[in-house]
């Protein structure tokens, strides 16, 4: 019989020989064991192969400008962390890459720009590019506050653009359309940041966001309100909170007409109009109702003039002006003429009245079918009337 050493196996290195004599069985488990040290070495050469085509699998390929966007961001390291994918086509003549945290998209429009983090997520929730392709990088709010991206509609008309902002207390929402537009011209998170996305009206009408100002120890709260008919509509402060408290557009006052504005100048009367009728405020007041019925005149502030309440009447000439004469007004003192249509909007005028107190002032403005309502007041104060001032009687003048 032959002599045959062998020693312990081991799982890729050489067998080590070993002076010792194997009986039959011995050399049956000789070759057993290097059949298995063979199978060692082979499940760890596979291995390495597997690991290899593992690696080759997930090695994502980006070029040019999504690549240089993503090394200015910090590349695997930075906001966006690493490749989830290829570079790919989007929608609309766009590129795309994903990414660990976020997405660069890149649009001949729109430049080539990065969206991650919670904004990223709405992003998504509103379909990527549908809501219009980044035209800015996630970027801070001035105040310090929040961050926002920037986006626009490339294949919509118009190409209108939209914003989704985020703070660390309200979270993250989307604005767009004409209450985008408006909210832009009130000074953007000045007015305070979104805590809705743009919501439908109960009655299926208009089209609405909240705001929120995190910068006041208050918190006060603001909205803008949409209708075809009325546009976007800020609403803000006491006057919000009442027009609340009546049950907003489904109560008896309706969607708001136009924003709050000072009754004149000099008044520390505040007034928003609305569908029927209006709400006021004053530091002596609070906020109080208006209501008017549908379809009827406003009334007049003060219904019943006190006995020293000046009086006016209203002539109308062919050129459609209007003159505006009164009596009974301090004399060489400012005179407000206030001019209401059906709808409660005003339109304000100002003269000075003459040593006796008297007025003349001709009016020029559209006479459109329906009913003006012209009075006045000189700013002397009536405690018992709504707005605190001592207006005029009414007069009511119709338009053919």
């Amino acid at each position: 019989m032959k002599n045959i050493s062998s020693g312990p196996n081991t799982m890729c290195g050489p067998l080590k020989q070993h002076n010792r004599s194997l009986n039959e069985d011995d050399l049956i488990q000789r070759k057993r064991g290097q059949i298995v040290g063979l199978i060692h070495w082979r499940c760890l050469s596979i291995l390495a192969v597997l690991l290899l085509l593992a690696s080759t699998a997930y090695a994502f390929a980006v070029s040019g400008a999504i690549m240089d966007k993503w090394k200015a961001l910090g590349g695997e390291g930075g906001v966006l962390g690493g490749l989830r994918s290829d570079e790919g086509s989007a929608q609309f003549g766009g590129q795309f890459a994903r990414f660990a945290y976020g997405f660069i998209y890149s649009h001949p429009e729109t430049g080539v720009h990065g969206v991650w983090g919670k904004i990223g997520e709405k992003w998504a929730q509103f379909n990527f590019e549908d809501f219009g392709f980044p035209i800015t990088d996630e970027t801070g709010t001035p105040d310090g506050k929040g961050r926002y991206n920037h986006f626009r509609q490339v294949n919509l008309p118009g190409k209108p653009e939209t914003s989704i902002y985020w703070t660390g207390e309200t979270g993250a929402y989307v604005i767009y359309g004409a209450i985008r537009a408006k909210w832009a011209e009130l000074g953007w998170e000045r007015f305070g940041y979104p805590i809705t996305d743009e919501l439908a009206t109960p009655d299926g009408v208009g089209r609405f966001n909240h705001f929120r100002l995190i910068n006041t120890p208050e918190k006060w709260e603001s909205s803008i309100y949409w209708t075809p008919q009325t546009g976007p509509v800020p609403i803000y402060g006491a006057i919000r909170l009442k027009w609340a408290e009546t049950g907003w557009e489904r109560g008896p006052f309706g969607y708001p007409t136009g924003p709050e504005y000072q009754e004149y100048n000099g008044s520390p009367i505040r007034r928003q109009d609305f569908q029927r009728g209006s709400i006021w405020w004053s530091p002596s007041t609070g906020a109080q109702t208006h209501p008017i019925a549908t379809g009827s005149a406003p009334p007049s502030p003060s219904p019943v003039p006190a006995a020293s309440a000046p009086v006016i009447s209203v002539s109308v000439a062919q050129n459609k002006t209007f003159g505006v004469t009164g009596q009974g007004f301090l004399p060489n003192k400012t005179v407000h003429i206030r001019v209401a249509d059906d709808a409660f909007h005003n339109i304000f005028y100002t003269t000075t009245s003459n040593n006796s107190g008297a007025i003349n002032y001709p009016v020029q403005i559209p006479c459109n079918p329906g009913v003006l309502h012209f009075s006045a007041n000189d700013e002397r104060t009536n405690r018992s009337d709504l707005t605190g001032t001592l207006w005029s009687n009414t007069v009511n003048v119709s338009c053919q």
